[in-house]
Parts: structure tokens; C-alpha cells; sequence
């Protein structure tokens, strides 16, 4: 019964035309309930998706890793006031994109504060295949 409701909540989510729509069941729909977390909905993973994208520079990578291309995909726990407690990486980089990848997770403050105990499980990448990131 949770998964037809999770699903009908994506089907819900993607099917929104207006932002303030979109915004509302990415911020107040957290999804299922899993043990001691709750797993986030696609369109959170994919809004702090962009919250690391507009972060990461290549400026602080290290010149022999320059050439790496790939998509890291990251687990991030998140507490009940929105704040990184955890991050997983689950692919393997090399060290300094790792390093990068993790200095730009810092401002992903959710800005929420729900009202359980349980920590909010995230689970997205940042692809590296094509991109040069921001090189300000």
C-alpha cells in the first residue's frame, strides 16, 4: 500500500504545471518511511541536484583529475532541521572531486524543519560526463 502511495505521489509531482505546486510536494511530501529514515521523493534528489551542480568548480579539482568523466551518485542523510548529518558516496571518483563534491553538499540546507525524528534519505548524482562545472 506505501509504494502505490509513493507512486501515485511522483505520478502526482511530475504531473504539476505550476511551480508553487511543485514546490509544495517537494518540500512537504517526504515519502516512505523506512526504519529510522524517510526516503525522499525524486524531485528533492533532483532539486539538490541542482544545488551541488550550481556549486561545483573545476577550479578546485587537481589537474591529473581534470580528464575524469563519470556521474558520482551520493547518499546524503539529512536531520529533521534540514542539515547534512551524513554522506555516502557510492561510486568511486578520484579524491578531488570527491573533496569538491563534498565542500558544495554544505549548502544544501534543506531549510525544513519536520516534525519527526527520523532523517530524510537522498539518494542523486552530479554528472560529470559532458560538463566543465562552473569555472568562476
Amino acid at each position: 500500500m506505501k509504494i502505490l502511495i509513493y507512486v501515485l505521489i511522483v505520478l502526482l509531482a511530475c504531473s504539476c504545471k505550476t511551480q508553487s505546486c511543485r514546490d509544495y510536494l517537494t518540500k512537504q511530501t517526504l515519502s516512505l518511511k523506512i526504519d529510522s529514515f524517510y526516503l525522499a521523493n525524486p524531485n528533492l534528489a533532483k532539486y539538490i541536484q541542482e544545488l551541488i551542480m550550481n556549486e561545483f568548480t573545476f577550479d578546485n579539482i587537481a589537474v591529473g583529475d581534470l580528464e575524469w568523466r563519470g556521474k558520482v551518485y551520493v547518499e546524503l542523510f539529512y536531520n529533521k532541521r534540514g542539515e547534512v548529518t551524513k554522506c555516502i558516496f557510492l561510486t568511486h571518483a578520484p579524491t578531488s572531486i570527491e573533496e569538491e563534491v563534498k565542500r558544495c553538499i554544505q549548502y544544501t540546507n534543506l531549510g525544513i524543519d519536520i516534525n519527526h525524528s527520523a532523517n530524510i534519505k537522498v539518494i542523486t548524482y552530479i554528472d560529470l560526463t559532458g560538463c566543465y562545472g562552473n569555472t568562476n
